[in-house]
This record gives C-alpha cells, sequence and structure tokens, in this order.
C-alpha cells in the first residue's frame, strides 16, 4: 500500500534493495510545489530495457495522486497508443483538438519528445550513409574480380587472336 516498484539498475544506482526506504520528491501539478515521502522498496523489476530498468519506477495511484496534489478522479498525464502511426505523427489531425480543452493539452509524441524525433531522422540518415559506403565496397569488390580475371586471361586471348579467332 506504501510501497514502491523501482527497476533493477536504478536500484543498482541507488544501492537500495527490497525493504530499504527511499524518498521520493515530486513537483505538484498545480502549484509546482514540491511534495515529498519516503516509501519503501516492496519490489526491484527488470523490463531487459536500459532505459525502462534505469529510470521506472511504480507507486500507487492514490499516493501519486496525493503527491502531485490531484483530486481523486483526477490525472496528471494519460498516454495514449493509437493503432494507426501517422495519426500520432499529424498535429493537425481532429484528435488531438478534440481532447484538447481548456486546461487540457493534447499532442503527439513528435511535439512532446522533438529530440527523440530528431535523434531517429539522424539514424535514417546514418543508416543511408552507411548502405551507400556497403554498396560502393561491394561494386568495387565485383569490378575488381572481373578486372583481374580479365588481366589474367590478356595473355590467353592474345594467344587466340594470333591464331586467327574473330573478335
Amino acid at each position: 500500500e506504501s510501497g514502491i516498484l523501482i527497476g533493477s539498475r536504478l536500484a543498482e544506482t541507488l544501492e537500495v534493495g527490497i525493504g530499504d526506504r527511499l524518498v521520493l520528491t515530486a513537483a505538484q501539478a498545480h502549484t509546482g510545489e514540491l511534495s515529498q515521502e519516503m516509501l519503501r522498496v516492496e519490489g526491484i523489476f527488470s523490463f531487459g530495457s536500459r532505459a525502462l530498468d534505469d529510470g521506472m519506477a511504480f507507486l500507487p495511484i492514490e499516493h501519486a495522486r496525493q503527491m502531485l496534489g490531484l483530486e481523486a478522479d483526477e490525472a496528471h498525464e494519460i498516454a495514449l497508443r493509437l493503432a494507426d502511426l501517422t495519426i500520432a505523427e499529424d498535429p493537425s489531425h481532429p484528435l488531438w483538438q478534440e481532447f484538447s480543452s481548456v486546461d487540457n493539452e493534447a499532442l503527439g509524441w513528435r511535439q512532446l519528445m522533438p529530440e527523440l524525433s530528431a535523434v531517429l531522422e539522424m539514424a535514417n540518415v546514418s543508416m543511408a550513409f552507411v548502405l551507400v559506403i556497403l554498396f560502393g565496397v561491394v561494386a568495387l569488390s565485383v569490378i575488381n574480380t572481373l578486372f583481374m580475371s580479365l588481366h589474367e586471361r590478356l595473355f590467353e586471348f592474345g594467344v587466340l587472336r594470333a591464331i586467327g579467332t574473330r573478335p
């Protein structure tokens, strides 16, 4: 009830184990004031993903709402997983206007994490660059093999021409 679950790498970094206590600090959603609560480590998980194991922690929603200064039916953030990826990438889609109201703002992942979007674009550019280099190396290897084969047979071609073989 008053515990927290943390990732395995986070537990290593903080040098804590099951049963140890942690002080969790969070900024309240409406005022920005800091609130702290001491929680006991109830479990350590490992998703196999470095990012998740490094920085993910789970605690009961009641404690999270209390720390963030939210009412029982309020939420600070809601994440949606969409079946169509183009909706998440299109900020002009009606879905975003429908869920945005006076106090709410609905954004796609590209607006929330422009750094990640830039990293993915850069990865695509670097992958294309590597493919061009790889294609060039393979093409030069094939051309080199053909030229060496022709060069080794040059004497034989000369003999065939000398005995009267047509070109």
